[in-house]
């Protein structure tokens, strides 16, 4: 089992966004990409390769994980790979090319590096054109939980939202289906004082209010990413003694993407 990771700091909203090949979707522009709203998607037509190229300005900013949230890149075919450089000119592969496996939230991870210039190449291997869209595109960093996941943990668990009615007569007249919402709920049962106040205390007051990516196994799960916001109004997490705290327990909530 690996330690649990939440995706933050993501360097995408405060860079410089270009791209090239084809042409963007009138209505649905590159600056789409700065929020978390993977409904909202930046789109592109007309080419069989399309490059987004994303500049953190003139200060390297590090970043250690890369994701894409609310795209139809397995629907069109396409693969992606990332890049960066500090000169906008010598281009070190950090991604190799990888396939998406399905629409659904997609996370990858390697070793933390500073770089000025990052950028995204998707393409279909040289085939037809095709049109690809992204919600959410993250490069950042991540919050790694120094401790397992207290058991039973259920990363399915989803409530459906869904309109139902009965004839005069009591008589099914069927469900309306309006969304599956993913609801998750995680406990840590022992973290250190010291990590608590280091690392935890100033990410929570800084992500509180922001989406972010969760991956509760990225080790043994790859696949399970999933858009993600905290589903509470409140936090706490009790002193067991001065140097351990615990438990910390968080209610996630998101779209259950199928």
């Amino acid at each position: 089992m690996g330690y649990p990771r939440i995706l933050y700091q993501n360097r995408v909203p405060a860079a410089t966004l270009t791209t090239t090949g084809g042409t963007v979707t009138v209505g649905h522009p590159l600056s789409l990409l700065t929020t978390w709203r993977d409904y909202y998607r930046a789109a592109w037509s007309g080419a069989n390769s399309y490059v987004i190229k994303i500049y953190n300005g003139a200060t390297s900013l590090s970043y250690q994980s890369v994701a894409i949230s609310g795209h139809n890149l397995f629907t069109c075919g396409a693969r992606f790979k990332v890049e960066d450089c500090d000169d906008d000119s010598t281009w070190v592969e950090r991604v190799a090319y990888t396939t998406p496996s399905s629409n659904k939230t997609l996370a990858l991870f390697f070793t933390q590096v500073s770089k000025k210039y990052t950028r995204f190449t998707i393409d279909n291997n040289g085939g037809a054109v095709f049109s690809p869209e992204i919600g959410v595109l993250f490069v950042g960093n991540y919050l790694e939980f120094p401790e397992y996941l207290t058991t039973p943990f259920d990363p399915d668990a989803h409530r459906i939202n869904k309109s139902s009615a009965q004839g005069d007569t009591g008589r099914i007249l069927g469900t309306t289906v309006d969304f599956r919402s993913r609801t998750v709920n995680v406990s840590f049962s022992y973290l250190s004082s010291t990590w608590i106040n280091a690392t935890w205390f100033p990410f929570w007051n800084a992500q509180y209010a922001t989406p972010f990516i969760f991956c509760h196994d990225p080790e043994n799960y790859a696949a399970a990413a999933y858009l993600m916001e905290f589903d509470v109004d409140a936090m706490s997490v009790p002193f067991i003694n001065s140097a351990w705290r615990g438990p910390l327990t968080l209610a996630l909530r998101g779209l259950y993407e199928e």
